[in-house]
């Protein structure tokens, strides 16, 4: 909540400014296509699948996963959530509770998932795609809670749903319109496979694998930043920014091997260079720009090849006309055959050579 300093006391400030479905549906969930969804909106990492709106349209619907291959039924409610609405939502996963592997992700998605969409959903989850929807959570987002909803929430976690609700708060301050998420209530079920499963399934996919390519997004698109990561011969990644193998962002930079090729992209901008990863490899580090100081702990050590400004970034229209797929994570493998990678490095290069000549 919000306060108001008033002659010295605490008032609560009014939310002035609601969004209707549609803004809504667009602040939270953005494209309809599988991608990352915001991570400081959730605390967490999803990866949307699709969509649905219930049949009293009293919810926003969509699907997701986590990392570990759980499926998430995200429910958006532009108001308050008693406790006759929370169940509908359990009638909605009783229903999909059942799917699992590409039986579930069809469904999210309502037709058949193609090749492409599969291996993205195979780099996000940290399990066997057959796993998939093994487990099952659910995730209320709304302006407010009856309380009632939290002691079903208790009651999911008994029956193997995992619960979070989610609170937003927007207001206007001095013509800018403010949000602020915050999660109200949390409880974790117990799942069917344990963490120690989930890492040996990475570490040994890890140990055999070949060189490849990747695109990685530099995370601020802010020259002053991507001039430090140039400077320091470094990719990063932040999610919750601690060393363990339970922080997404540590897991995506220790997947790295020496000699992988790191396409650097700035989200909404375009590609900005490319290096190769060296033997130094992975160290986590506070940087020493003050503003970037609480964010980007994770860092892989990269020898950048050609690079650009991000004024002269090669856009995401030139990258899709190459014939590459614009990347819908942190880190993503591309799979396209040497010749079409090589003429977006090519490409990437002569803007390096002209910028040097100039």
């Amino acid at each position: 909540m919000i306060f108001k300093l008033t002659q010295g006391n605490l008032c609560e400030t009014k939310t002035d400014y609601s969004f209707n479905d549609l803004q809504f549906e667009k602040l939270i969930v953005g494209n309809d296509c599988i991608h990352e969804m915001n991570y400081n909106v959730f605390n967490e990492s999803f990866l949307y699948l699709g969509r649905q709106v219930s049949n009293n349209n009293s919810f926003l619907t969509f699907y997701a996963l986590d990392t570990f291959g759980r499926g998430v039924l995200i429910e958006l409610k532009n108001d308050e959530v008693k406790h006759g609405m929370s169940t509908q939502c359990l009638n909605t996963i009783n229903f999909t509770a059942t799917r699992t592997g590409e039986d579930f992700v069809n469904f999210c998605l309502g037709r058949k998932a193609t090749e492409e969409e599969c291996y993205t959903i195979k780099q996000f989850i940290n399990c066997d795609f057959d796993h998939i929807n093994n487990d099952s959570r659910i995730v209320l987002m709304a302006r407010s809670f009856d309380t009632s909803v939290f002691n079903l929430g208790n009651w999911m976690t008994e029956n193997k749903f995992a619960f979070k609700a989610i609170r937003y708060f927007s207001t206007k301050h001095n013509g800018d319109t403010l949000v602020e998420f915050s999660t109200e209530f949390e409880t974790f079920a117990k799942y069917s496979y344990s963490l120690k499963d989930v890492k040996n399934i990475k570490s040994h996919a890890q140990n055999d694998r070949k060189t490849t390519v990747f695109f990685h997004d530099i995370g601020h698109a802010d020259e002053k930043w991507w001039n430090f990561l140039q400077k320091t011969n470094l990719v990063t990644a932040s999610y919750d920014n601690f060393e363990s193998s339970a922080c997404r962002g540590y897991n995506l930079l220790n997947q790295y091997i020496p000699g992988d090729v790191v396409i650097a992209y700035a989200k909404d901008i375009g590609v900005v260079g490319f290096g190769t990863v060296t033997s130094k490899g992975y160290a986590y580090k506070n940087h020493d720009i003050n503003e970037f100081a609480n964010s980007h702990y994770h860092t892989q050590s990269v020898q950048w090849e050609a690079v650009l400004p991000l004024f002269q970034a090669i856009t995401m229209k030139k990258v899709n006309e190459i014939g590459l797929k614009w990347p819908v994570q942190t880190k993503q493998e591309i799979r396209y055959n040497k010749g079409t990678i090589d003429v977006l490095l090519n490409e990437i290069k002569a803007g390096f050579n002209k910028k040097k000549a100039a």
